[in-house]
């Protein structure tokens, strides 16, 4: 069973909060995208990660130089897993490697150096050095961050290169003594390359060039001769021995680099706990930082069904509306097991509720801060979002069949623990069929082990026995004349009414009168009066004919 299914992800907005999440290592990044929500039995796990969060969240508070340091740090961090996969299977790697390698192991010791300075560190984010490998990597002591093949790490490769550096002085010496000999004879001076150009028009030194027998000619133009310094025997001699060294240095830096492979293999273990560190601490370190970006609170995580919310913000519509200097309307509300109905106008907000409650418990679920006051909830096995846009052209489901297909998968999970989000069911089939199906289905919910939020436009669903009934306020505490002249006044659009919006919540006891506020908005925007006067009407009669319907079905079943 998935914790939430695509369309829900989406739906609650979760790829909006992921991408707030900014890991600054491979490591980091590869933990983000394996992170799953805790589920149920996980309480004590979750409860860790929300207090290890908390304490780095006060560490970064008082020491925000030392954390720009680790950040520093994790961005110099390269992937060497593959890497470790060949050593694993005794694949000697190469320089590169070696070097990334190298650069690891220094950047665990730049970022133990940083932590000692921080108090109280939870232990799981201090990854341990390891002084065996840094002294492998580093022999001098340097901290010199370049990869280096080191004399020290063998004799033989010691001698090598000692001979093959005197060597590599006699070639050197020889070759200078010939050319200063040449530029003698021939009074022009050689290029480090050990070539001369000569115009033929110097009949005198391009003689002298070409009878000197440590000159050859390489090239010629129409304007010159070049020529080139002739290796003399020694010279010769001195090349092939320096080649052969060659050869073996090569040779035995390749088991030089055998040797550290195999060294790296059998650190194998400390390096991957070293790996998990990392992860965990550039992942956790960017949900502290993301609990500070969105001003968000610890979430209280309970063991019984609850879900208490105080000042919860929808992120996105917050970030939205304030680039439009305006304000989001925090929620506050107390859900129970069972069905909670949320009813009022178009434009009250009522979806951005839902997509709202649905995140709060997706991101607590994930071991993230939310944004809100306060939060108590409780682990649920799944959330699941029905909104009246679940269309699937692959599958051929018009926009009710796949809410019906939804409600179906819903109801196999009836033994489970979840948070259940229906937006306006069935609103685009023939409403007394809709009506009746909403209701049968808010019927079968009502006394399950989750908890339900339905929004719905259908009248008498919340005359339902055993259910929660909560409005939106919207405009009912609004003059609409008086309001229609304002904005007449102001000469602004209809957009503005959200300004008129009250979006709080409201308990509902017993029966309630239908919301009003649709009328009143075509109103505002210039429908005819005398239909809207019949809309009035219609309305009213409409909900006395449906009362007449029910009480005469109810007294022919009975």
């Amino acid at each position: 069973m998935d914790f939430m299914n695509s369309h829900t992800i989406e739906s609650v907005g979760m790829e909006y909060i992921f991408n707030m999440i900014s890991p600054k290592s491979p490591y980091g990044l590869e933990s983000k995208r394996s992170m799953t929500a805790y589920k149920r039995g996980d309480e004590s796990k979750l409860q860790e990660e929300l207090d290890n969060t908390e304490k780095l969240i006060e560490l970064i508070r008082k020491y925000p130089v030392e954390f720009n340091k680790i950040k520093f740090i994790l961005m110099n961090f390269k992937e060497i897993k593959t890497s470790l996969k060949r050593v694993e299977n005794s694949i000697s790697i190469d320089e590169v490697e070696l070097f990334e390698i190298k650069n690891f192991i220094l950047n665990i010791k730049d970022i133990n150096i940083v932590q000692k300075r921080l108090p109280s560190i939870p232990e799981k984010l201090n990854p341990c050095r390891n002084f065996e490998l840094e002294e492998l990597f580093d022999p001098e002591g340097r901290d010199n961050r370049t990869f280096y093949i080191y004399d020290c790490y063998s004799e033989e490769l010691r001698y090598i290169r000692e001979e093959k550096r005197r060597l590599q002085g006699l070639y050197d010496g020889e070759r200078k003594r010939l050319m200063k000999l040449v530029e003698g004879i021939i009074g022009l001076p050689l290029r480090i390359s050990g070539e001369v150009m000569v115009h033929k028009s110097d009949k005198d030194t391009l003689e002298k060039a070409m009878n000197c027998p440590y000159l050859l000619e390489d090239s010629s133009t129409i304007l010159s001769l070049t020529f080139r310094l002739k290796k003399s025997d020694d010279i010769n001699r001195l090349l092939d021995e320096i080649e052969d060294l060659k050869l073996k240095e090569e040779q035995e830096e390749y088991i030089v680099r055998r040797n550290l492979s195999l060294e790296i293999k059998k650190n194998i273990d400390s390096i991957n706990e070293q790996i998990s560190h990392i992860a965990y601490l550039d992942l956790l370190l960017s949900k502290a930082e993301f609990a500070l970006e969105i001003n968000g609170t610890k979430p209280v995580i309970g063991e019984d069904l609850c879900f208490v919310l105080k000042g919860g913000r929808h992120l996105k519509l917050d970030q939205i509306l304030k680039s439009q200097d305006k304000q989001f309307i925090p929620l506050n509300c107390s859900l129970k097991s069972g069905v909670t109905i949320i009813t009022g106008a178009n434009m009250g907000g009522k979806t951005v509720r839902l997509q709202l409650l649905g995140m709060l418990q997706a991101i607590a679920q994930f071991g993230l801060y939310v944004p809100a006051e306060s939060f108590k909830t409780c682990i649920m096995d799944f959330i699941y979002f029905s909104i009246g846009d679940m269309q699937s052209i692959d599958s051929g489901l018009s926009t009710f069949g796949g809410e019906i297909s939804g409600m179906i998968d819903i109801m196999n999970l009836r033994q489970y623990r979840g948070l259940i989000l229906v937006d306006e069911l069935a609103r685009g089939t023939n409403p007394e069929e809709g009506y009746a199906i909403s209701r049968a289905i808010v019927r079968y919910l009502k006394d399950k082990s989750s908890i339900t939020l339905f929004t719905t436009h259908f009248s008498g669903i919340t005359n339902e026995e055993g259910i929660e009934h909560l409005r939106v306020k919207g405009l009912k505490r609004i003059d609409f004349n008086e309001l229609k002249r304002e904005l007449e006044s102001k000469n602004v659009g209809m957009e503005q009414v959200q300004d008129y919006m009250d979006f709080t919540l409201e308990r509902v006891e017993g029966d309630y009168d239908v919301p009003r506020d649709a009328i009143n908005i075509a109103r505002l925007m210039g429908l005819d009066e005398t239909i809207l006067n019949w809309a009035e009407e219609i309305l009213v009669s409409g909900r006395e004919n449906n009362y007449e319907q029910v009480k005469f079905r109810s007294e022919l079943n009975s």
